[in-house]
């Protein structure tokens, strides 16, 4: 299951930023993971396999053709948590640089 709030932030290292940039990142992330599981759901099968389904439904191999539909389509709750945990790991290796921007960001707004 996932978990897109402070507890997923402090997992890949970006516990206790100030609030302002923990709502933007959060905000961020989900923007990003929606846009991303979209553009994979919205992919289609390449033209070979659905020329290769056409056939095989057309011929009345129910059974290949169904085995073969089940197989080019992955379940939704598989991509988002695919794309889930990508975005975790780029939040992760982009940790030390975006802690640093916002706690500079901070700073600059407690001056003001």
């Amino acid at each position: 299951m996932i978990q897109i709030n402070e507890a997923m932030l402090e997992e890949v290292g970006l516990g206790g930023l100030p609030v302002a940039a923990t709502r933007l990142l959060l905000e961020r992330f989900t923007s990003e993971l929606d846009f991303r599981v979209e553009e994979r759901i919205d992919l289609s099968p390449p033209d070979q396999q659905a020329d290769r389904f056409g056939q095989l439904f057309e011929a009345d191999r129910m059974d290949e053709a169904a085995s073969m539909l089940r197989d080019m389509t992955l379940d939704d709750d598989v991509i988002v948590e695919e794309e889930y945990e990508t975005l975790k790991s780029v939040l992760r290796n982009a940790a030390l640089p975006i802690r640093a921007r916002a706690m500079k960001c901070d700073s600059n707004a407690m001056e003001r």
